[in-house]
């Protein structure tokens, strides 16, 4: 009889011992389940649902739980679908022929499910999924605009399209195709339709200069005015085109530093342009010190010389120069470069075409410490005034030239006693 008390009291201290030990499970498994819906881990949401699930947890308490971690799920398989549909947006986006109404309902079916489940832009990738939906809606707008224009074949209407389409980085067939219609127009326009060569001087008042400046320079920081995207600039295969060696590397230097000639034109010039704008860079390269020849401050009048004498020579030449300031690794040869640069926005100004370009690039660099922010600086304040006011039409004498190597310019705002600038 005594050894049936001592049996039973072993299987009532088993029984006591599993209890306390499911019961300590179960408390692990909630407050693993509890952590995993805190922190939005799906996968150990899941396990510790499936755990609590198998322990047989029951009561208030897993019920709240269990009811957190399906929400917290469902709210995932919605980011998840928002996710997806983001991707195959993007990569249709990028393509080449663009994309229709039809590509972008799947982004539009995801958006509309997930608002109906309550989910706020709290969430990024709403977020992510609403902004890629807009900007989609409108990359189709401007797709029609594009082929609206190029049907109507009409120069202004092509480059507002393509303004347009750079505002939304688009770099779609279309895109490529109203380039080359531009280019085509402006090769084929009698010379009594283009643009003036020279800017006309326009009188304004300090309050009126300062307005249509601050116009400009908002207008230029848009990221499509980066002078690499500037549409007259040759294809990687015609600037290559007739080489034999090197074509990888000498496309990948078009539009960076390089201590050796340009195999010809950055930009669409033709065969005389084609052979001064090489000479220009022989030149550049003669005064940065990039290459060993006579007389380098001449090198530089000659420079400001072929842009004042020959228009279309201009945007080639600040182009080049942009070029060579790109990822150039010698500080000696950035600041001629930049010397050069401030000599020819006094002489010169670009086209209405590459203005903003040059002014996006200045703006670049304008709070780059030392020589370098104040070169961009009084780079900026001279070619303001030319944009507006005209072009000096002045070429520095060699003394000059040689002054801003011994002295580089600087931009001082003189005030008077009261504060008021000068």
């Amino acid at each position: 009889q005594s050894g049936d008390s001592g049996e039973q009291e072993r299987l009532l201290a088993d029984k006591q011992q599993k209890k306390e030990e499911h019961s300590r499970a179960l408390a692990d498994a909630k407050r693993e389940l509890r952590e995993a819906v805190v922190e939005g881990d799906s996968d150990r949401i899941a396990d510790g649902k499936a755990r609590i699930l198998e322990l047989g947890g029951q009561g208030d308490e897993v019920e709240e739980l269990i009811r957190q971690a399906d929400k917290l799920a469902d709210k995932q398989d919605i980011i998840d679908e928002l996710q997806a549909a983001i991707i195959t947006l993007n990569t249709l986006a990028e393509s080449q022929k663009g994309i229709t109404l039809s590509d972008v309902k799947p982004l539009s079916k995801a958006i509309k499910g997930a608002t109906a489940k309550g989910l706020t832009e709290e969430v990024p990738e709403f977020n992510e999924a609403v902004s890629l939906e807009q900007k989609c809606m409108e990359q189709i707008v401007v797709q029609k605009e594009l082929e609206s224009a190029l049907d109507s074949g009409k120069l202004d209407d092509l480059k507002h399209a393509l303004d347009h389409a750079g505002d939304l980085d688009m770099s779609i067939a279309l895109v490529n195709k109203v380039k080359q219609k531009i280019k085509d127009l402006d090769r084929a326009r009698p010379v009594s339709e283009r643009p003036p060569k020279e800017r006309k001087p326009v009188e304004m008042d300090d309050d009126e200069f300062e307005r249509h400046r601050n116009k400009n320079m908002q207008k230029a920081q848009h990221e499509r005015y980066n002078f690499r995207k500037y549409y007259k600039i040759r294809t990687d295969g015609d600037y290559t085109k007739g080489l034999y060696f090197n074509k990888r590397k000498i496309s990948e230097t078009k539009l960076s530093y390089q201590k050796t000639v340009i195999p010809k034109s950055i930009l669409e010039l033709d065969k005389d342009l084609n052979k001064l704008a090489i000479a220009v860079h022989k030149s550049i390269l003669g005064y940065t010190g990039e290459q060993l020849m006579s007389f380098p401050a001449t090198l530089a009048q000659d420079v400001l010389i072929k842009g004042l004498e020959q228009p279309d020579l201009v945007d080639e030449i600040y182009i080049q120069l942009c070029k060579q300031l790109t990822n150039n690794p010698k500080p000696e040869s950035v600041g001629r470069t930049w010397q050069l640069l401030c000599m020819a926005v006094g002489t010169f100004p670009p086209s209405s075409d590459f203005e903003s370009y040059l002014l996006n690039f200045l703006l670049e660099h304008v709070n780059v410490g030392g020589l370098v922010g104040n070169y961009a600086r009084y780079s900026l304040r001279r070619l303001d005034g030319m944009l507006i006011r005209g072009a000096s039409g002045f070429v520095p004498n060699i003394d000059e030239i040689l002054s801003y190597k011994e002295r580089p310019p600087i931009l001082a705002t003189i005030e008077l006693v009261d504060g008021t600038p000068l």
